[in-house]
């Protein structure tokens, strides 16, 4: 179907890329915003956009099935500053399995750190 109509479904890459741009358009809006407080969010999205970052994070090999977030499944996400003010640290916990990643803005990828 895809081959038919490219136009209509959106590429892994694609979504990839847009989960990374709005990661970086958050943290960066947080970081601009002068708050004293911490911020709190509660975000709901696509499951094609929640799996590709579990399985940047995790890996497919890290669960004995596919990491599809159930119904009401989440994922649990605390970001950090570190000394380069365009890099984050960020905590994931998804299904009681920890890993810190950091999230490069310019670039809108994730790394190991």
């Amino acid at each position: 179907f895809y081959n038919e109509s490219p136009n209509i479904i959106e590429t892994n890459d694609k979504k990839r890329a847009r989960l990374y741009r709005a990661l970086e358009y958050l943290t960066r809006w947080f970081s601009e915003g002068g708050s004293e407080k911490t911020p709190h969010i509660l975000a709901v999205s696509h499951i094609e956009i929640i799996t590709h970052l579990i399985n940047d994070v995790f890996g497919i090999k890290a669960f004995k099935e596919y990491q599809v977030p159930h119904f009401g499944e989440g994922l649990e996400i605390e970001a950090y500053t570190t000394d380069d003010k365009d890099v984050i640290r960020i905590d994931i916990v998804f299904r009681d399995k920890k890993k810190i990643v950091l999230f490069d803005r310019k670039v809108r990828s994730i790394t190991f750190g």
